[in-house]
């Protein structure tokens, strides 16, 4: 077999591990189509030792599948086999900064950032607007993604606010304004009291400043 000067050069040189994995990523996400995707090729094997293909190695795979096996290979010289994993990403709801147990979570405390769905694991939010107005469950820093195991409900009546007292009597409807003594949830008993009477009264938060007198 005759070799040219340039082929021995070829053949002296290594085949680097990165172009190898480059290829295999670049042909599994040929094949992922349309989506932001975090891929991920990595050869197992550091010391893997290669001559360097003279045209860029070809790659293929039997199918698609987020945990697939690609194949690399140098027409005539070698081939071998890349794990590659393919993950989704999405934008999840993450902290602007440190807030602490009891903290009420507003606009400018959290923030969209795009993520690998296979990294974070269970429990996430993508919609900002499904935490706003809900409380810390426990400190979370700056940063972290929040979970629904880290907040609690939202308080419907905050202590001290004025609320709409409503309650019915024989079919009438009867409204007054009364100030919460503590805070709750919505659906909670309150206690209230009653502006006009000066008596405490008690009844449900029903939504914003809404309390229900019943009886």
């Amino acid at each position: 077999m005759w070799l040219f000067l340039g082929d021995l050069a070829y053949a002296a040189e290594q085949e680097k591990r990165q172009r190898i994995e480059q290829v295999a990523s670049d042909y599994a996400r040929s094949q992922a189509g349309e989506g932001k995707l975090d891929i991920r090729a990595r050869l197992p094997d550091s010391r893997l030792s290669l001559p360097r293909c003279k045209d860029t190695p070809v790659a293929s795979a039997a199918r698609y599948s987020q945990r697939m096996q690609v194949r690399v290979s140098c027409p005539g010289s070698w081939a071998l086999y890349v794990p590659v994993t393919i993950s989704q990403q999405k934008q999840l709801v993450v902290l602007n900064r440190s807030l602490a147990s009891g903290e009420i979570v507003s606009a400018s405390d959290i923030s969209l950032r795009w993520q690998a769905v296979s990294d974070v694991g269970y429990g996430h939010f993508e919609d900002t607007e499904a935490v706003i107005g809900r409380r810390l469950a426990r400190p979370v820093r700056a940063g972290q993604i929040l979970r629904p195991n880290q907040l609690r409900q939202a308080f419907s009546v905050r202590k001290g606010d004025t609320v709409t007292l409503i309650s019915r009597i024989a079919g009438v409807e009867i409204r007054s304004r009364g100030t919460a003594e503590h805070d709750a949830v919505e659906n909670a008993r309150v206690n209230v009291r009653n502006l006009s009477s000066g008596k405490r009264v008690q009844g449900y938060a029903r939504g914003s400043g809404i309390v229900e007198v019943q009886g």
